[in-house]
């Protein structure tokens, strides 16, 4: 088998988007030569971003919102040996099968409940996350269903290297990076339990405390350093590659299971990472990152009882002495 061409669909997020980088990283191990592209939704400058250790990997965005994207993705994805969709709680959707099935000569994808499947070459059996040994599992299997040998094991993360990014933001130093913003309100917690971490977090640890965040971000993160020496928001301020190196450089990271937390443990970083209880294993056990980070949930919380708030319980009700008495490990 040769393969000169190889695509991956995958959502519009980090996690996502690393765990597509996966499945790619293994062909362009295998085929040096295969040109890799992954086909994002939205925010593909951001993903190109994330990725630009990477450079022969493409990241192409197209939506049926721009017409002309989709005709630009057509040209540049049509005849790829091998499209696959990626393992997704809902279905994965019709039009984006119907693209992958007309630019493939193989279409592989995960078994999901829409009556679409019969348009897959292969079928990889998914029971989703809260059934998953891990998600990078489950690229395994999409790497055997494809022929596809395994010659990358670990997740990990190259980027471009900048130690000026200390200086910058005026650093110097050790500090701990705390990443406690999500993008999806159901993934995240209050801003009052942002607060209390963030201030049990300053009270603790004799380092500087780097707040981060995205540009939506900015208000809330001002208002959890609410003046609190030692502490630098840095909330909308950097670029991506900024983020990753300051990541890089910290002594540990205290993330949300976010974006954050994932470039953390790609780096193989001391991380706390705070979880609800439906991504601990498929996200956070020990297949996913060889058990290096520390993950809290709280596990005896009910994430599926009535609730007047979208913060998941077995996340906004971990205690912040647990936050502290791991974090401790590392400062």
């Amino acid at each position: 088998m040769t393969i000169k061409k190889v695509l991956t669909l995958r959502a519009s997020s980090i996690g996502d988007a690393l765990m597509g980088k996966y499945f790619l990283e293994n062909v362009h191990a295998a085929f040096p030569e295969a040109r890799c592209f992954m086909l994002v939704g939205s925010r593909g400058a951001m993903i190109h971003d994330v990725l630009l250790g990477y450079p022969w990997l493409s990241v192409v965005e197209a939506n049926r919102k721009n017409p002309s994207s989709l005709i630009s993705a057509w040209r540049a994805l049509s005849g790829s040996d091998i499209a696959l969709t990626q393992p997704a709680e809902n279905p994965f959707s019709f039009p984006s099968k119907v693209f992958a099935r007309l630019v493939a000569k193989k279409l592989i994808g995960f078994n999901d409940t829409s009556v679409w499947n019969f348009m897959y070459d292969t079928v990889v059996p998914f029971f989703g996350e809260a059934h998953s040994r891990g998600m990078i599992v489950e690229e395994q299997n999409a790497l055997r269903a494809s022929g596809v040998p395994m010659g990358v094991s670990e997740l990990s993360l190259s980027y471009v290297d900048d130690p000026s990014v200390v200086s910058k933001f005026r650093l110097s130093g050790k500090y701990v990076a705390a990443h406690l913003f999500s993008g999806n309100e159901g993934r995240s917690i209050s801003q009052r339990k942002r607060v209390e971490i963030v201030r049990a977090l300053r009270s603790a640890i004799p380092h500087t405390l780097v707040l981060t965040g995205g540009t939506a971000d900015v208000v809330r993160a001002a208002e959890t350093s609410g003046g609190l020496p030692n502490v630098l928001n840095l909330a909308g301020k950097t670029s991506m590659q900024e983020f990753i190196n300051l990541i890089a450089r910290a002594r540990g990271v205290v993330s949300l299971d976010t974006g954050g937390a994932h470039i953390a443990a790609h780096l193989k970083k001391p991380l706390v990472v705070l979880t609800r209880k439906e991504a601990r294993e498929a996200w956070w056990g020990t297949s996913m990152y060889g058990g290096r980070p520390v993950v809290l949930c709280n596990e005896r919380a009910d994430d599926d009882a009535p609730r007047t708030e979208p913060y998941p319980p077995s996340l906004e009700t971990i205690d912040s002495s647990s936050i502290l008495d791991k974090v401790s490990k590392f400062v």
